[in-house]
């Protein structure tokens, strides 16, 4: 991975030791953390440490690099792969008719990063970022602190688990869990649906981005190179064989409709029945 940094103009050492030596960083995680919290048996205790944090930056460039392979820089790469993230999401809301989401929680926010992008698709949306993780939290505030997003608004960053939200019912009109399913068993996948749907407002939207299964890049990637994704991604199997249209009508979801957002990526939606109106079994 720092190979292909490299080569896309970024220098991943550079970057992940100017967060390092932030003093801010342990002050900024003693304020979020919540000190009697307890991490479910299948958290990854690798997300626990500054190190997997400060990197989340240059990684996740990587990730995008190696998705536009025919864009030179890291930063056109991130551009792209972001933006059609979020221009996938409006486009569901106006398939429904649907106006912009006044509150957005982003679930399993880790550093931020997509946060960020859809703080900056929703300009008039109140935005939280919920993690289990405080380090990454702690990196995603101190992000904040440094580059103010463009019209002054603050993230709300919350020490917490997605499938036991320190929220209310029906507070959020989207929740968006971006890249946070494959990395967990079936069993917290459909518990992260389920407080979703706890969460929304009647008519709300919930939008899962992850892995393709059906992607002819991930159909096509040797046995060996699955082998060795799953020594970091232990649930990979599981994920794999979820049917996330499924799962999502299982919790309650209706106006199933899912969208490819790159060669790799899919974006799965789901509303809930609006209060005073039906919405389709199938389909948008």
């Amino acid at each position: 991975m720092k190979q292909t940094a490299a080569q896309r103009g970024v220098d991943w050492d550079a970057e992940t030791q100017k967060i390092l030596s932030d003093p801010e960083l342990p002050k900024i995680k003693a304020a979020i953390e919540q000190p009697e919290f307890i991490y479910p048996d299948y958290y990854i205790d690798g997300n626990l440490n500054w190190l997997a944090a400060a990197e989340m930056s240059a990684a996740s460039a990587v990730i995008a690099c190696r998705v536009f392979r025919d864009l030179d820089s890291a930063d056109a790469a991130v551009l792209r792969f972001r933006t059609t993230i979020t221009a996938t999401i409006r486009q569901y809301l106006q398939r429904r008719g649907l106006r912009d989401p006044e509150d957005v929680v982003d679930v399993g926010c880790s550093t931020g990063i997509g946060t960020r992008w859809l703080a900056r698709e929703f300009p008039r949306a109140r935005m939280t970022g919920l993690d289990a993780s405080p380090y990454f939290l702690a990196v995603a505030e101190l992000e904040q602190r440094r580059n103010p997003l463009p019209d002054c608004r603050r993230i709300c960053f919350d020490h917490g688990l997605a499938e036991a939200a320190p929220y209310p019912a029906g507070s959020f009109d989207l929740v968006a869990l971006q890249y946070i399913a494959h990395e967990c068993p079936q069993s917290a996948t459909r518990a992260f649906l389920a407080e979703a749907r706890r969460v929304l407002r009647p008519g709300g939207v919930v939008c899962v981005v992850d892995n393709n299964p059906r992607s002819p890049r991930l159909q096509s990637m040797p046995p060996a190179m699955f082998t060795l994704m799953k020594s970091s991604e232990p649930w990979s199997d599981e994920f794999y064989s979820l049917e996330m249209e499924g799962a999502l009508v299982d919790a309650g979801f209706r106006a199933i409709w899912t969208m490819p957002v790159n060669t790799s990526h899919h974006a799965v939606f789901g509303q809930l029945p609006p209060l005073a109106s039906t919405v389709p079994e199938n389909g948008v």
